[in-house]
């Protein structure tokens, strides 16, 4: 089935342009985890899966981690500083435990999304739960300040309930403007994107002040 171009499923709305939330929340305690950074996109056939991307995750952490902690237990040998050596042979060992244990946990917890467009769902894994197609009003992403004033973009996913109740479920964080476009190129289902204002190239960096937008509402 073909699909309709990228430009008629993508629309963006900014500043005063951005219509009123017309969703309810599923869930309004969660908030997104910061370890979903590490997420890749995979294909097979008509199955699209959102998973955890162990491999960066124990590239970048597991991998500099015990570097970082040998080079300064080094240095605090060399200059004579037992205590700083072996704190931080300590410091890394627990440390890089600690990570192998969060990506094993991670792991566990399974995938974040998948789309089968031969069935015609949409799964939320992780929230057990299964919509069909025909229930799916759209994807949403917004921008969002969370641990330590570090800005996200969050995904979300909104359905229609059998009473008709649009309901905006979490699906994680930082995906990125790539791996989205290709989640809506597969299944043909919209994209909002929603922002205050537009975002220059150092606006993250710069002032967050006004991108600060309450999950629950933006």
């Amino acid at each position: 089935m073909k699909q309709p171009p990228l430009d008629k499923l993508w629309r963006t709305s900014i500043g005063p342009d951005i219509p009123a939330p017309d969703w309810v929340n599923v869930q309004e305690r969660l908030r997104m985890k910061p370890l979903t950074t590490y997420a890749k996109v995979t294909v097979e056939d008509d199955r699209l899966r959102v998973i955890f991307n162990d491999r960066l995750f124990k590239l970048i952490n597991i991998g500099l981690t015990p570097f970082v902690s040998l080079l300064i237990a080094f240095l605090g040998f060399k200059s004579g500083s037992n205590f700083i050596g072996i704190f931080m042979l300590i410091l890394g060992t627990a440390t890089t435990l600690l990570l192998f244990w969060t990506s094993r946990h991670l792991q566990q917890r399974g995938d974040y999304l998948v789309i089968d467009r031969k069935a015609k769902t949409i799964a939320l894994p992780q929230q057990c739960v299964l919509l069909p197609f025909s229930d799916i009003d759209r994807f949403q992403s917004m921008w969002a300040i969370h641990y330590q004033r570090t800005l996200r973009q969050e995904l979300y996913l909104l359905a229609r309930d059998k009473a008709g109740s649009l309901l905006r479920y979490p699906v994680m964080s930082a995906l990125s403007r790539k791996q989205m476009r290709l989640l809506v190129e597969f299944s043909g289902i919209s994209m909002e994107e929603r922002h205050k204002r537009p975002l220059g190239l150092f606006a993250a960096f710069t002032s967050l002040e006004h991108c600060k937008t309450d999950i629950n509402n933006p």
